[in-house]
């Protein structure tokens, strides 16, 4: 069974399959990450608003698939532009937390007030938005 796959009706998704490749090179070269996508049950929605595309990621303790739209009710909502999504996959990690002090990070954080990148979830998902950002980053 694969780990990461994209559901039947999504292949045309471009974004699922950017997404599938990152995730499963990240996972794949790195044990920290592996441990930490293994520990993952969520569902997450990602709008990219410029080019009216949506993908849900539904991770399911080791394994993840990627879905055009949103047909699955999310735990977690990333609202944002093509232009921010690399930029979340670039944020760079220390001390196992999202690093906002680096110039990546001020630059994240920049857009998250200015509204460019929205981030919905309930206080108690929040550990679920780290772990996603860990599994996400290309930095670690």
């Amino acid at each position: 069974m694969e780990r990461i796959r994209i559901a039947p009706g999504s292949e045309d998704n471009a974004m699922a399959g950017m997404l599938e490749n990152l995730l499963s090179q990240n996972i794949a070269q790195s044990k920290i990450k592996e441990a930490i996508f293994n520990a993952m049950k969520t569902v997450v929605a990602i709008h990219i608003e410029d080019i009216d595309v949506a993908l849900t990621l539904e991770f399911a303790y080791g394994t993840l698939t990627i879905y055009s739209g949103t047909p699955k009710r999310p735990r977690i909502t990333i609202r944002t532009e093509s232009a921010y999504v690399l930029d979340l996959s670039n944020i760079s990690i220390r001390f196992g937390l999202p690093n906002f002090f680096d110039d990546k990070g001020k630059e994240i954080v920049k857009n998250i007030v200015a509204g460019k990148i929205k981030l919905i979830a309930a206080p108690w998902d929040l550990l679920d938005v780290i772990r996603l950002t860990r599994v996400m980053s290309v930095n670690e």
